[in-house]
C-alpha cells in the first residue's frame, strides 16, 4: 500500500494516492517517452508535442544541475487536462488544498521503499492554457520539482521553489548554454518592492515554509527566484561552482544550513549571512 503523497517541500498529506485519484480522469491520449509519461484529453498530437517539450527541457535541466545520472526511476506521470474544470473536479474531491493553484506536483512511495528514490512515483498535473508557452512554463516548473526531489528528497522550500521559478522560463528553442533567464513575473514586483524601500530579508526567504514562519506569499517566491539567480549568476558567476557544491552536499543527505555555511558563505565578504544578504540585495538592484 502506498503512503500518503507529499506536496513538494511543504509535506502536505493528500487524501488519496495520486495515481488512484488522477486515474479517475481516464485521460485517453498517452505518450511514453524516455523520461516521462504524458497523458491528456486534448489530442494525441498534443500529447506528443508536450512530451517532446519536456524531453528537451529534461536535457537542458540535467545539463545545468551538478547531480550525477540518477538510477533508473519510475517515469514521472504528467497529466494535462484540456479544461481547468476537469482538473478542478479531481482536485475538489481528492486534493482540496490545491484548488486555485495553476498546477501541482506530488510524489508517493511504498513505505518500505522510502530510501529507494528509484521507486518513487512523481505526478505533475495542470490544464491546457490558451498559449502553449504558458502551458510549458507550468510544466517546466513542476518538472523541476520532480528532478530536484529525485536527487534531494527533502529540499528546503526556498530552494525547491526558487529553482523551479528559475528554470520555468527556459525557452528550449532559444536556449544557448548556461544563459541567465530573467523571470520577469518575479523580477518586476520584487524590484518595485526594493525600490519602494522594502528590505530584502535573507532569513525570511530561507525560512519559507518553516514552522512558525507565517504564510508563504508571492513575494517569498519572487525572493527565492532572485536568490537562486544570484547563486548562479551573481558576482560575475563566482558563486556558481560553490552553489553546485552545495547541491551535491544536499544530495548526499547533509543538512542544508550546514552546507550553506560551508560552501556559500566563504565566497562573500564578510563571511556571514549578513554579508550574503548584502551581496544578494546588490544583485537584485542590478537586474533589469
Amino acid at each position: 500500500m502506498l503512503c500518503a503523497p507529499l506536496l513538494a517541500s511543504l509535506l502536505t498529506p493528500l487524501r488519496l494516492p495520486a495515481e488512484e485519484a488522477l486515474a479517475q480522469a481516464r485521460l485517453p491520449y498517452r505518450v511514453e517517452s524516455e523520461h516521462l509519461v504524458c497523458m491528456t484529453d486534448v489530442s494525441a498530437e498534443y500529447a506528443k508535442g508536450r512530451a517532446a517539450d519536456l524531453e528537451t527541457f529534461h536535457r537542458i535541466l540535467t545539463s545545468r544541475l551538478p547531480f550525477p545520472p540518477a538510477p533508473r526511476a519510475r517515469l514521472p506521470r504528467v497529466y494535462i487536462f484540456g479544461m481547468r474544470e476537469a482538473l478542478d473536479a479531481i482536485r475538489s474531491s481528492a486534493y482540496p488544498q490545491f484548488l486555485g493553484r495553476p498546477a501541482f506536483f506530488v510524489y508517493e512511495f511504498a513505505p518500505e521503499r522510502r530510501e529507494d528514490r528509484s521507486q518513487w512515483t512523481f505526478h505533475l498535473a495542470t490544464w491546457r492554457r490558451p498559449s502553449d508557452d504558458e502551458t510549458r512554463r507550468e510544466l517546466f516548473h513542476e518538472f523541476t520539482h520532480a528532478v530536484l526531489h529525485l536527487h534531494v528528497p527533502s529540499p528546503p522550500l526556498w530552494l525547491d521553489e526558487g529553482l523551479s521559478e528559475y528554470f520555468e522560463v527556459v525557452e528550449p528553442a532559444r536556449d544557448a548554454g548556461d544563459s541567465a533567464p530573467l523571470n520577469r513575473a518575479d523580477l518586476l514586483p520584487l524590484r518595485a518592492s526594493v525600490l519602494s524601500g522594502s528590505q530584502l530579508s535573507l532569513e525570511a526567504v530561507l525560512g519559507m515554509g518553516a514552522e512558525g514562519a507565517g504564510p508563504v506569499t508571492n513575494l517569498h517566491y519572487d525572493e527565492a527566484w532572485s536568490l537562486l539567480h544570484f547563486f548562479r549568476h551573481g558576482r560575475g558567476g563566482m558563486l556558481s561552482a560553490p552553489f553546485d557544491a552545495f547541491l551535491l552536499e544536499l544530495a548526499r543527505g547533509r543538512n542544508w544550513e550546514e552546507a550553506l555555511a560551508e560552501k556559500l558563505l566563504p565566497v562573500v565578504e564578510p563571511c556571514s549571512r549578513a554579508g550574503l544578504e548584502a551581496a544578494w540585495l546588490e544583485h537584485v538592484k542590478s537586474l533589469r
